[in-house]
């Protein structure tokens, strides 16, 4: 979950320019993302933190006693 949560925060940094990608000698050179390659980073991420998320409510819900709320899925 944190390395989504840090790749959605970078992408949303580049697109905003306020942070350049890394990469190339001594930062030169760096391939910049367009906003559709951003577009379907973050859309990539926010699939993988929610499967991610879901596997940890099946997890936790697993055996909770029926007085107990159920975490919910997304």
């Amino acid at each position: 979950m944190r390395d989504v949560v840090k790749g959605i925060n970078s992408a949303a940094k580049i697109a905003l320019g306020e942070e350049k990608p890394g990469g190339g000698l001594f930062g030169f050179g760096a391939n910049v993302p367009s906003q559709a390659e951003l577009a379907q980073q973050v859309r990539d991420l926010y699939v993988k933190g929610g499967t991610a998320f879901n596997q940890y409510a099946y997890y936790a819900n697993e055996g909770l006693p029926i007085q107990l709320n159920k975490i919910p899925y997304l």
